[in-house]
C-alpha cells in the first residue's frame, strides 16, 4: 500500500503520513498493539477479543484479516490512480520489446 501510494503521487511524504496516521491512531488513539510491540495507553481503553485471524493476536490489530484486506483496498485505489495517470512505468526489458514492436512494419503501413 506505501509503494503504491508513493507510485501514485510520486511523494514521499505520502506514505510517511499514511504510516505515521496509522501508528499513531493504533497506540495513541485506540491503546491498541502496535507491531507486537506491547500495550500502549492512549486515548481510548480498548481491548481485543476473539479469534487471532480478526484480532491479529499477539501481533495487534496490524495481523488481522481486516487489515490486509483494507491495505490491499487502499493499494489496489492507489494503483488505479497511477494508471490512470500515466505514472505506472514498464520493466525496461518489456519497455525495450515495447520499442521494438512498434519498429516492425505492419500491413496497413
Amino acid at each position: 500500500m506505501l509503494t503504491a501510494a508513493y507510485v501514485a503521487t510520486r511523494k514521499l511524504w505520502v506514505p510517511i503520513g499514511l504510516h505515521f496516521g496509522w501508528n499513531y491512531a493504533e497506540a495513541a488513539i485506540f491503546s491498541t498493539e502496535v507491531s507486537g510491540n506491547g500495550g500502549n495507553q492512549g486515548l481510548l481503553d480498548a481491548t481485543m477479543h476473539g479469534p487471532a485471524l480478526i484480532t491479529g493476536g499477539e501481533f495487534g490489530p496490524e495481523g488481522s484479516l481486516y487489515s490486509i484486506l483494507c491495505c490491499v483496498g487502499t493499494a489496489v485505489v492507489f494503483l488505479l490512480v497511477a494508471w490512470r495517470r500515466g505514472k505506472l512505468v514498464p520493466r525496461k526489458a518489456r519497455a525495450a520489446r515495447l520499442a521494438t514492436l512498434d519498429a516492425v512494419p505492419t500491413l496497413s503501413q
